[in-house]
């Protein structure tokens, strides 16, 4: 439910190791990352220094992440997605897949048929 979603998953935070901070802002990645939107790691344990917001708020952040890749689709996913060991690349190449093989899936109502049809010949589709 949104509830649920905005209670137990919104506020993952996302998460990173201290070693490789300098290197992600010498590339241009990171610009925005803070102690207070990024769990950090040392190779010893979490730096921020209130701690993780859940024991397994790494898991909850991985939930997080298919949530944004799985919205790619423009519309909701109405089935389970069972997901071990995922990060942006599997589930891009998911979110690729269900748009290129049609014949897998089905669309509840004519409105969403035309969103689906809007994204897939806008150029926005995600390809891999």
């Amino acid at each position: 439910s949104p509830e649920r979603f905005e209670r137990d998953i919104s506020a993952a935070r996302t998460f990173g190791f201290l070693r490789e901070v300098h290197a992600l802002w010498d590339a241009g990645f990171a610009r925005g990352g803070s102690l207070d939107n990024t769990v950090v790691l040392d190779d010893e344990k979490v730096v921020n220094p209130e701690g993780l917001r859940w024991p397994d708020e790494f898991v909850r952040h991985k939930v997080l992440d298919l949530c944004g890749d799985l919205a790619l689709l423009g519309l909701p996913v109405c089935g389970r997605v069972r997901v071990e060991r995922g990060g942006h690349e599997m589930h891009q190449r998911l979110v690729s897949a269900i748009l290129t093989n049609p014949d897998a899936w089905t669309i509840g109502g004519a409105s969403a048929a035309r969103a689906l049809e809007a994204t897939l010949w806008s150029g926005d589709a995600v390809r891999t």
